[in-house]
């Protein structure tokens, strides 16, 4: 690594005195962007303090692109530029000029510049910055074509699950930029899945920020996360296409190609697949699917402004069988068993347009414009039969089907604009939204019911009937925010926000006769419902800061009138709520702090809560909307305590969340198990939680070892529905895991974790036990490593036990207790580097299943793969998959009041080809630097 800059920055000094213009004692502003001298990007939150001969000092923070400005009035001063992570830079600078524009100073990452001596420093593999944890990326990481999903998953701190859901320090990761900016049309999975590994510059995760945090620099509270992959310098020309086939009519064809210049960033994709499928359209036996997706996206930027924009287009089939089995308690000593077949085929398309537009008017102002358009179709074809025994004998017999077609269409809008209106903490800020939405539906049902008393048919029901739905959805909100600097310490925020929305609803249902092939429209189950609400907040809030305290505290006064026709009949309700605020965050010391905050949001209920028509689509299950449901607010408050450090992360929090008038599903049964569920408001409803996590980390290099420990609690009352009444429940849930791990940031690491999990819950009704009375204990132990042996064999190996007991204190319910073991085995042997053989076993094994199923699941894959051509740039790929499967996929879940076990088709036994050709260019360019 090599210090750049030095030089120029000693230019730029020298510069200075030789376009003297004197215009002292006047205000002059004073701008620059700060960069990065090594990888040429902007530096965000640095320090840059202005301390001139005579009169204050002044400070202020970059923007996330770098920048900074002041105005002045001295004719000399000292900058001091400062950041952590970087060496310190001193400026004398003389200011004679109406305007002092830097375009750009150069900051060397910890390194020591000294009399034209560079003292290079290794950079370390993790820096912490504020609330940036930020992971420097060099070639042990990866390997050659892996892509940044496998790269994040070697990252410490950083967690993937099965279901692609990540995390980082247990905080869910819910955006995802690439350089900054939304790339691939907001598709996080193509950035994940597609971007090259050996493209990134530093992986970085900080808190997610609206756009007026960013603007203002106001910290967010840290629960969301944001993950920002950053690009190397250069054009990056990077793609691959691939084609598969396999037995059981297995097809797939992959394409992708990307050019990124900086700013001018192009990507297109497509890709087709198809399984189990004759000839593209006849089903097999067992599952079946089929999809194809194209898309292109586009970003570049024309001086001050950048444009980002997307299309794409796709369409999706699928067909399978579901089955369930279902224990369901309704009273102390009284339960029914329900099992169901439900098959389907479903097919969808879409299509997706969006555009945004940023524009840096000048130094103090930015305007921010986007566009989207989303539309859909979809029709789908179900049929569906269920047994319903209580005791031994039957209750209910239903058979369905039904078949259905629609269309939604979503178009929306957005506008930000905000300017800073002096340097010293003056801002104003619009936010506007709008959106329109037109949904409609189709829907031909069949259904056959019978009911039975002590075994024999007593009654039943028929329908044979077609239901059309529209749903158009209108609304549009503006914000606007005023900051008004008092002191250096002291700021207040003025807000207004107006929110209007219109929903209207038509259900229109006619009774078919098959025989008189005749339509007569039922006015008992059709619905017409009109809502209009709008809501105004007028918001006010006192801040204070220092480099100690951040403390905003304020009053909302939230005004929410509506109006509903439902059925002809006009129900208006108005809301007036004042509700007060705060938030305070008190820093400790350097990466500690302690946080207070209060917050309060209004709940409004929904169409389909609150249409008063009975929705009896399926007799077994009618559902009933309530007009006279109330708005729910709720409440939080929350104490928190942070420390972050590479070393040492210490959490602490106590949540506090009443809820007055929440809305809730009430669930009823009659006497042939025909549920009834209505939405209730409930009062008297809060939850208590608090939690503590503790870790550890001894970091050299690229290794890495580390304790953690969490724990929680909670305790709260709920509402419990039993034997047709309503209950008050009260909760109490504890938990813990402990570990210890060993790993590398390498691509083939060796490294192993040793984890235990447990939880004990407990359910009771305080006004009568034997109507809620449950523990529930869980305990998971867990042991996975990764070894290399001899360099070219690398195996992971991972073993989860789940131990499980719910015990419902009655002998005449169903207590649970079971265990379920899961064992995964990796294992790949790499020949010459070129060629790879490769085994994937997993098996699950469950103590106890419903009967005539097995208790052991194992699955078995097979690769075998070569590297073709100079580089490797081609790759074939033998697979055969899902060697040793059953033909189901079974999952139990249990609940306080139900045991559910599920099964899903899968496909098995097949085998696959596959030729894939990788394309992965890096052109570094050397630009001169521009200097005034």
């Amino acid at each position: 690594m090599r210090i750049a800059g030095l030089h120029k920055i000693l230019f730029i000094c020298l510069l200075l005195p030789a376009t003297i213009q004197v215009w002292a004692q006047e205000e002059k502003p004073v701008t620059g962007i700060i960069i990065d001298s090594i990888d040429k990007t902007p530096i965000e939150k640095c320090t840059v303090i202005f301390n001139p001969k005579n009169g204050a000092s002044q400070k202020t923070i970059t923007s996330d692109k770098g920048f900074f400005s002041f105005t002045v009035k001295a004719d000399s001063a000292l900058l001091v530029v400062r950041h952590v992570g970087y060496t310190e830079l001193r400026l004398t600078v003389l200011i004679t000029e109406k305007q002092v524009s830097f375009d750009t100073i150069f900051l060397a990452p910890v390194n020591l510049v000294m009399e034209g001596i560079v003292i290079k420093a290794k950079v370390p593999p993790v820096v912490i910055r504020g609330d940036t944890t930020e992971f420097n990326i060099d070639s042990a990481m990866f390997e050659p074509y892996d892509v940044v999903e496998d790269l994040v998953k070697r990252l410490p701190g950083l967690e993937i699950d099965a279901e692609g859901k990540m995390t980082f320090q247990g905080k869910p990761i819910t955006r995802i930029l690439v350089d900054g900016e939304d790339m691939f049309g907001g598709d996080v999975t193509f950035s994940m899945k597609k971007l090259p590994a050996g493209m990134v510059a530093k992986i970085q995760v900080m808190d997610t920020k609206t756009l007026e945090d960013l603007f203002n620099g106001t910290p967010a509270d840290g629960d969301n996360k944001t993950l920002n992959i950053k690009l190397k310098a250069g054009t990056k020309t990077f793609g691959s296409a691939d084609a598969l086939a396999g037995t059981k009519n297995q097809l797939e064809s992959n394409v992708m190609l990307s050019v990124f210049d900086d700013a001018k960033r192009i990507s297109a994709m497509g890709s087709f697949n198809s399984s189990n499928k004759h000839g593209l359209v006849k089903m097999r036996t067992g599952p079946t699917s089929s999809s194809t997706n194209a898309s292109i996206n586009y970003g570049n930027k024309w001086g001050d402004v950048k444009l980002n924009g997307s299309y794409g287009y796709n369409e999706n089939a699928n067909s399978n069988e579901l089955n369930r089995e279902r224990t369901q308690i309704i009273t102390a000593d009284t339960s029914f068993f329900t099992r169901s077949t439900n098959r389907f085929n479903y097919k969808s398309s879409g299509q997706r347009f969006n555009i945004g537009a940023n524009w840096a008017i000048d130094s103090t102002s930015t305007l921010d414009i986007g566009i989207s358009f989303t539309g859909t179709k979809n029709n789908s074809e179900n049929s569906a039969a269920s047994i319903t025994v209580e005791n031994g004998s039957l209750r209910n017999q239903s058979n369905n089907q039904s078949s259905s077609a629609g269309e939604n269409q979503t178009l929306g809008a957005t506008l930000f604009w905000a300017k800073r209106l002096n340097n010293k903490g003056r801002n104003v800020s619009i936010n506007a939204r709008t959106n329109s939405s037109d949904q409609g539906s189709n829907l031909y049902t069949v259904s056959a019911n019978t009911y039975f008393k002590n075994g024999v048919p007593v009654s039943g029901d028929t329908l044979n009937r077609y239901t059309k739905t529209s749903n158009s959805i209108k609304g549009y909100s503006v914000n606007f925010s005023y900051s008004e600097p008092v002191s250096k310490t002291v700021r207040i925020n003025l807000k207004s926000d107006l929110d209007f929305n219109k929903t209207t609803t038509v259900r229109a249902i006619y009774n078919l006769d098959s025989l008189s092939h005749t339509a007569e429209y039922d006015s008992l189950y059709s619905a017409q419902i009109l809502s209009s609400y709008n809501t105004q907040n007028l918001a006010a809030s006192f801040i204070y800061t220092t480099e100690k305290w951040n403390v905003t505290t304020g009053l909302t006064t939230v005004l929410q009138q509506t109006l509903r026709t439902l059925q002809k009949e006009d129900i208006k309700q108005t809301l007036l709520r004042y509700s007060p605020s705060a938030n305070a965050t008190y820093s400790v010391s350097k990466g500690k702090t302690l946080r207070a905050n209060f917050s309060a949001t209004t709940i409004q209920p929904t169409i389909d809560q609150l249409q008063p028509v009975p929705d009896n689509s399926n007799p077994l299950y009618i559902r009933l909307g309530n007009p006279n449901l109330r708005t729910a607010f709720a409440q939080n408050y929350g104490l928190t305590y942070n420390h972050y450090s590479l070393a040492k992360v210490v959490v602490a929090g106590f949540t506090y969340s009443p809820v007055s008038n929440q809305i809730v599903n009430a669930v009823y049964y009659d006497e042939f198990r025909k549920q009834t569920s209505r939405f209730i408001n409930v009062t008297n409803v809060y939850s208590m939680r608090g939690n503590f996590s503790f870790s550890k980390t001894a970091r050299q290099d690229k290794r890495s070892q580390g304790w953690s420990f969490s724990s929680n609690g909670a305790y709260g009352q709920q509402v419990f529905f039993q034997s047709n009444n309503q209950y008050y429940s009260r909760n109490y849930t504890t938990g813990g895991e402990i570990s210890f791990s060993k790993r590398e940031a390498v691509a083939k690491p060796t490294s192993y974790t040793v984890a235990l999990a447990s939880s004990f819950n407990r359910n009771w009704t305080p006004a009568n036990t034997s109507i809620l009375n449950t523990t529930r204990i869980n305990i998971v132990p867990k042991v996975e490593g990764a070894l290399t042996v001899a360099g070219f064999i690398y195996a992971t190996l991972s073993y989860l036990v789940g131990y499980n007991k719910l015990d419902y204190h009655s002998a005449l319910r169903r207590n649970d207790e079971y265990s379920s073991h899961f064992i995964s085995n990796n294992l790949t042997v790499q020949i010459k580097k070129r060629y790879s053989l490769q085994s994937a076993f997993t098996y699950t094994y469950n103590t106890q299943v419903p009967a005539g199923r097995s208790k052991g699941m194992p699955n078995l894959n097979l690769y075998a793969s070569a590297y073709l051509f100079k580089g490797g740039k081609g790759q074939l790929k033998l697979e055969a998959l899902n060697l040793l499967t059953t033909n189901n996929d079974l999952r139990r879940t249990v609940g306080e009041n139900y045991i559910e076990d599920v099964q899903m088709a899968t496909l098995r036994n097949y085998f696959t080809v596959r030729f894939q050709y990788n394309l992965n260019k890096l052109e570094t360019k050397k630009r001169p630097l521009k200097t005034k």
